[in-house]
């Protein structure tokens, strides 16, 4: 009880594909992709909508971790930096006025990724831990 006023949310999420509610902003969305592919669809853009998504996994599967927004015309800005074992770092960037789409392919845990809206877009930044780079489309 003593930390229970500041105490983080947590929302677990598996295979498939789950749609965010504004209810759910401000809390830490765990994804486990053991089980497979994991999509997220943001809700629909409201000032202030803030999500910290984190990949965790407990097999060696090449699973996907995708996070969609909730029409084609909000699009993410920022990027995503990335990272693999062997040292290749790399950074992605959304170009912000047609990529609604976030694909992490091969997604590792330690995958992290934080979106803010402003009400129109999505401002995104974070980490993949990948063999492949992550992709921004749409």
């Amino acid at each position: 009880a003593k930390y229970e006023s500041t105490h983080t949310l947590v929302k677990t999420l598996t295979n498939g594909t789950t749609a965010l509610v504004a209810s759910d902003s401000g809390k830490l969305i765990a994804a486990d992709i053991t089980g497979g592919n994991v999509t997220v669809t943001l809700p629909s853009a409201q000032v202030g909508l803030t999500f910290r998504l984190i990949v965790h996994k407990s097999d060696t599967g090449n699973d996907e971790f995708n996070i969609n927004t909730a029409v084609s015309t909000s699009f993410f800005k920022g990027g995503i930096s990335h990272s693999h074992d062997g040292g290749d770092n790399a950074s992605v960037e959304a170009n912000g006025s047609s990529n609604y789409q976030l694909s992490c392919v091969d997604a590792e845990a330690g995958t992290e990724v934080t979106v803010v809206c402003d009400g129109t877009h999505w401002y995104v930044s974070g980490r993949s831990v990948s063999t492949e780079p992550p992709t921004f489309a749409g």
